[in-house]
């Protein structure tokens, strides 16, 4: 008897438990409303949320306005971006709760270093048009990064009042037109960014029709082996079949609809240069995109870790701009100067020197490790109080010249030059590169251009061999200007010296 008691209770205790997974499983929070990783320019500013529940999936809308209507944002490396700042203007995002309760809200703001540094923000219920100040987050001050922003909420709770309601409103009201950057002047073109996620739970504890699919970014190599890639979708709570499009048509679907369940599908890319696009995923109310990208290169990488793109490839404008982090790897050659804004000369670098280096808040890298030109150079962001920062900046490690850098973040426009931003992670690559000429000597320069390999200030003769990535010799030379009509990756061996290009045309 002792033992079935001790069976009952135990029996009990699993029940129990299972009781508490299924209402802690009603109860979990959902996504209401978000707004980010944007693809495309909106019309009139407004920008329809990316994600959230059925009643808000194309219509809460995300707008920056003035007094005038006018300064409305664009996406800027998928998220919101805006100029024309001002006190008091601000970004507000209206939305539905119907059915949803115990609201959070999470934003990141970020901006330029002559956008402006203080925002608050404000909720309002209904078409009132009454603005109360929200508490817990009434002093935001920007940062040049979401991780050197402070007073953003994160999980903030919304009152109570915003529960359960046809229609309510948040906006990010500035206050303050001090510049990001203390050192730097306030100014018309300075750039405030947002990205807004708020959540909550569903009272009567049904889960909105929900259309999930892994990877949400695929990417092609339009001359790789295999062009076709794989993703998955699952649907939850759908009551029909998912329907599959693609707005490009060199992007392949073989198959256009899956179960309301989900499953595997395919796309297929069948053209020869570099195309974007996406797949659309539908179900009644409920959605989903996966974006496309094809690079015109025939050297395998693909972003990741392990085969980075190279400066070339990350500054092509089918990748700047991106939604996805994406990794790349280039030599260390130099940086912009301290108080830059935006590169226009070549007096606005540091590049091609061993000392000197004023800023630890960029690098700049470049396929060639004895590059002299900020045209071809791509702008990494340094992220404040990160190990990369720390260990990368030249201020303190001149030392890193040369070095070949593979860096991961979002790739977007960085004092006007192609950029990653946001960096996430990084690794030297063999440390300083043997054989490889540093970008302090700048007598002898190697690159390409115009189906032209040229070798710049040669002094006496020269021994040139020209390879594949492979290391098979194509061309023995001692010509210093050599007609070469293959574009691609190439190592180039001047005597002694060995240099990586890219030849287009």
């Amino acid at each position: 008897m002792k033992k079935k008691s001790t069976s009952k209770k135990t029996l009990a205790s699993i029940l129990l438990l299972a009781l508490l997974f299924v209402f802690t499983n009603l109860s979990a929070q959902i996504v209401i409303s978000q707004w980010n990783n944007f693809v495309s320019a909106p019309a009139n500013g407004q920008f329809l949320a990316t994600a959230g529940i059925a009643s808000n999936r194309g219509a809460a809308i995300l707008t920056r306005e003035d007094v005038n209507g006018i300064n409305f944002a664009v996406p800027t490396g998928g998220i919101a971006s805006s100029t024309g700042w001002a006190l008091d203007k601000y970004w507000e995002a209206t939305f539905e709760t119907t059915g949803y309760e115990s609201l959070t809200v999470t934003s990141k703001q970020m901006g330029s270093n002559t956008g402006p540094s203080g925002f608050k923000i404000q909720y309002s219920i209904g078409n009132s048009g009454v603005w109360t100040d929200l508490p817990g987050a009434t002093a935001i001050v920007v940062g040049t990064s979401y991780t050197n922003t402070t007073g953003a909420p994160t999980d903030l709770s919304l009152p109570a009042a915003m529960e359960d309601q046809a229609s309510v409103s948040l906006r990010w009201v500035c206050t303050s037109i001090a510049p990001v950057n203390p050192s730097s002047t306030f100014g018309a073109g300075g750039t405030n960014r947002l990205d807004i996620v708020v959540s909550g739970t569903a009272k009567s504890g049904v889960v909105d029709p929900v259309i999930n699919v892994s990877p949400t970014t695929l990417r092609f190599t339009p001359l790789s082996v295999s062009n076709t890639k794989t993703f998955s979708v699952t649907g939850i709570n759908l009551n029909g079949p998912i329907q599959i499009t693609s707005n490009n048509s060199f992007f392949f679907i073989p198959s256009l609809s899956l179960p309301a369940t989900g499953g595997l599908a395919t796309v297929r890319f069948t053209g020869a240069t570099a195309q974007t696009g996406k797949i659309t995923l539908q179900s009644g109310t409920a959605n989903a995109v996966i974006n496309l990208i094809a690079m015109l290169s025939d050297t395998g990488n693909d972003g990741t870790k392990e085969h980075p793109f190279t400066v070339a490839e990350g500054s092509a404008p089918t990748l700047q701009g991106s939604i996805d982090t994406l990794w790349v790897k280039g030599y260390i050659v130099g940086c912009v100067k301290a108080g830059t804004t935006s590169v226009t000369t070549a007096d606005s670098v540091l590049i091609g020197v061993t000392s000197g280096f004023n800023s630890r808040t960029n690098v700049l890298i470049a396929d060639n490790a004895g590059e002299l030109d900020y045209k071809n150079c791509m702008a990494v962001s340094l992220t404040a109080s990160s190990p990369l920062r720390t260990n990368v900046n030249l201020v303190d490690h001149s030392e890193n010249i040369g070095k070949l850098l593979n860096v991961k973040g979002k790739l977007y426009a960085y004092f006007s030059l192609p950029g990653s931003r946001d960096n996430t992670g990084y690794d030297f690559v063999l440390g300083n590169v043997t054989g490889l000429k540093p970008a302090i000597i700048p007598e002898l320069n190697v690159y390409a251009e115009n189906g032209t390999i040229f070798v710049k200030n040669l002094k006496g003769t020269a021994n040139i061999r020209i390879y594949d990535l492979t290391g098979k010799l194509l061309i023995k030379t001692s010509a210093t200007e050599i007609p070469f009509a293959q574009h691609g990756f190439y190592i180039v061996k001047v005597n002694n010296q060995t240099f990586k290009i890219i030849n287009k045309f």
